[in-house]
C-alpha cells in the first residue's frame, strides 16, 4: 500500500497506474522498514485503491496541521524559549 502510494504521488496521481506498478514488483521490501514488512493481500484493487486514499487523507490532516499558523503558534506557546521563525508562513504558501 506505501509503494502504491508512492508510485501515486510520482506519477501525478494516476492511481489505477500506481497498482498497476506495485502489483508488477516482485522483490520484498526493504528489512530496515519494519513497518512494511507486515504481509498485506488485497483481494480487489477497489480495496489497495481504498487503503492509499486513506493513507493521502492523513498525509494530507498531518500537512495541513503542521503547516497551519494558528495550530503551530498555540504549540509553539508552550516553549517560549524557542526561537521564532515564519517558516509555517512560508510553507503555508507553498501548499
Amino acid at each position: 500500500m506505501v509503494a502504491t502510494f508512492i508510485f501515486a504521488l510520482s506519477n501525478g496521481g494516476d492511481l489505477a497506474e500506481a497498482v498497476k506498478i506495485a502489483r508488477a514488483k516482485t522483490h520484498p521490501p526493504d528489512v530496515s522498514y519494519p513497518e512494511l514488512l507486515q504481509p498485506q493481500e488485497w483481494h480487489t484493487d477497489r480495496e489497495l485503491v481504498n487503503e492509499v486514499l486513506d493513507l493521502a487523507s492523513s498525509v494530507h490532516t498531518a500537512l495541513s496541521s503542521m503547516t497551519d499558523e494558528y495550530r503551530v503558534s498555540r504549540a509553539m506557546a508552550r516553549y517560549p524559549q524557542a526561537p521564532f521563525s515564519d517558516l509555517v508562513s512560508h510553507l503555508s504558501l507553498c501548499l
